[in-house]
């Protein structure tokens, strides 16, 4: 299946305490997948860190076999979410994002 990139891109924000963080977005849509609604079509990695602390992370991230799952900190194993769509899991991505590191300040 041929990979589309759908976003891309590396940012930094300010959260409530004052520490900066990072925030790397990678988006693919897979081209001739069966149900296009389906995490199936998607491939993503979502990755927010404290570049002082970079073991202080929140990934996301999604693949055979585990599905749509993300990672805070050092977790391995993951936690699987159900999938309700893109929008849904990015809008679920900013929200872990807050709760690990603060609320962002918007510049």
């Amino acid at each position: 299946m041929k990979a589309v990139l759908l976003h891309k891109s590396k940012t930094t924000m300010t959260v409530a305490s004052g520490r900066t963080i990072a925030i790397y977005v990678d988006t693919f849509h897979l081209q001739g997948a069966k149900d296009p609604s389906s995490w199936k079509a998607y491939r993503f990695s979502w990755v927010a860190f404290a570049p002082d602390e970079p073991g202080a992370r929140v990934l996301f991230d999604c693949h055979e076999p585990k599905g749509p799952h993300w990672h805070i900190d050092g977790d391995e194993v993951g936690q699987a979410f159900a999938w309700t769509g893109l929008e849904e899991a990015e809008e679920l991505f900013f929200q872990k994002v807050e709760e690990r590191f603060g609320r962002t300040i918007k510049e």
